[in-house]
C-alpha cells in the first residue's frame, strides 16, 4: 500500500467537439508550452461511492464552493482482481487537491462492500466507505496524454473520449449509457497557475463540469 498526498493543483475543463480533433491537436502542439505526447492512451475506469442521500452529488450541481469526491480508480478492462488506487479529492474553486492510496482489491469485494466490511487493509478507507457507502456510479473512458516540455509534471493535459457510465442504484443491475462528447483538462501546479497567462487556452470555453454529475 502506497500513499502519496499531490500539491494543490488548478484543473481547468473545456469541451471538444469531434470535428474539432484534428484542429486542437494543430494547435495544442503549437501552444508556447510546448506540449508533447505523453504515455499511450490507457482506459480509465472510476467507481464513484457517495452518502445515502448523495450529498457530494447534490454539492456538484449546487455549484456549491468546496467539493469531495472519494472513488476507486483503476486501468485497462475489469478483472477479478483489480490493481488500482483509492483517490480522495478535495476542490475548493478551482484548486484541487487529491490523496492516493494504491490497493489491490477483489472486484466483487469492491461492488459489494457493504457485505464485506472492513475489506480494506487501509482503515482510512474504511472509515470513508462508511461515511460514503453509497455505491453510485463506474465512469470509463480512453485518455490521451501530454505534458508541457517546458514546465514538466508543473502542466500537464489529457484528453478523454469514448465516455461511458454505469449506474448502479441497487447494486444487482447496471443502466449504461455513452456519451459522444471530449474533455479537455489541464492540471496545473498551483504556483505555476498564478504567473501564467491561459484564460484564453485555445479560444476554447471553459466549463465547470465533473464526470460524476454529467457522465
Amino acid at each position: 500500500m502506497t500513499k502519496s498526498i499531490n500539491i494543490q493543483r488548478v484543473e481547468l475543463k473545456y469541451f471538444l467537439n469531434q470535428n474539432d480533433v484534428n484542429n486542437f491537436y494543430h494547435k495544442l502542439y503549437r501552444t508556447p508550452f510546448s506540449f508533447i505526447e505523453d504515455y499511450e492512451d490507457r482506459k480509465v475506469n472510476s467507481f464513484y461511492f457517495d452518502t445515502h442521500d448523495l450529498d457530494q452529488l447534490t454539492n456538484s450541481t449546487s455549484g456549491s464552493n468546496h467539493k469531495e469526491k472519494f472513488r476507486y480508480r483503476y486501468y485497462g478492462n475489469s478483472e477479478e482482481r483489480l490493481l488500482g488506487q483509492w483517490e480522495i479529492k478535495q476542490k475548493t474553486g478551482i484548486v484541487t487537491e487529491k490523496t492516493t492510496f494504491q490497493e489491490l482489491v477483489n472486484f466483487n469485494q469492491l461492488i459489494n462492500h457493504i457485505k464485506y466490511q472492513n475489506f480494506s487493509k487501509i482503515q482510512n478507507i474504511n472509515n470513508l466507505l462508511i461515511k460514503y457507502p453509497r455505491l453510485v456510479k463506474l465512469i470509463s473512458y480512453k485518455r490521451k496524454y501530454f505534458i508541457s516540455s517546458i514546465f514538466g509534471n508543473q502542466f500537464r493535459a489529457t484528453l478523454d473520449y469514448d465516455i461511458t457510465s454505469s449506474s448502479f442504484p441497487n447494486l444487482q443491475s447496471e443502466q449504461k449509457n455513452k456519451n459522444n462528447f471530449l474533455i479537455i483538462e489541464l492540471k496545473i501546479n498551483k504556483e505555476l497557475y498564478d504567473n501564467l497567462k491561459i484564460d484564453n487556452f485555445l479560444n476554447l470555453s471553459r466549463i465547470g463540469f465533473s464526470k460524476y454529475v454529467e457522465a
